[in-house]
């Protein structure tokens, strides 16, 4: 057992090979990859339900429309204020998130992987082997707890590291 950063299990392999680690040591050796990342839950209590837009859907594979928990971020100001009116959420302070969850993937180094890094491809093939092989990545799974409500689509995009670029809109409840 050993920790690495990386940003997926797939591209630990890259890492591994570009510190210079034979790819026959890798395939003989190493077992599996789990990797973890922490997402952060939506406020049950404030938050809000709306459809997910085009882009959205575009980004999560869902269906457009499917109803998706958005965080009340509130400013500052907003907090101060309803703190004083004795409105803020008792649950999140007006963080709009509160707790986390792990959302992880897990490659296992079966012989389609190990002949993958013989062959030294790269962390995109390499994750595209591993998924026709079963493989549920952490974006799946992030996108299993977005359509569950527990997290958002902007949190996923956030902890995967994809730029995306979605206008995503937050009201807060009067």
């Amino acid at each position: 057992f050993t920790t690495l950063h990386s940003n997926n299990a797939s591209e630990s392999l890259t890492r591994l090979l570009d510190m210079e680690i034979p790819p026959y040591k890798i395939t003989t050796s190493l077992r599996g990859i789990l990797a973890q990342r922490l997402i952060r839950k939506v406020c049950p209590s404030c938050s809000n339900e709306r459809p997910l837009s085009d882009a959205e859907a575009e980004y999560t594979g869902l269906r457009r429309g499917t109803p998706v928990r958005v965080a009340t971020c509130l400013s500052a100001v907003e907090k101060s204020q309803r703190k004083k009116e004795g409105m803020l959420c008792s649950r999140c302070s007006g963080a709009g998130y509160k707790g986390r969850i792990g959302i992880y993937e897990l490659l296992e180094i079966n012989i389609p992987i190990r002949n993958a890094i013989k062959k030294q491809l790269s962390t995109q093939e390499i994750e595209d082997n591993a998924v026709e092989e079963g493989m549920i990545s952490m974006k799946a799974y992030g996108v299993e707890l977005i359509e569950k409500q527990i997290t958002t689509v902007s949190e996923l995009s956030k902890v995967c590291n994809n730029n995306l670029s979605l206008k995503i809109t937050t009201s807060t409840k009067d």
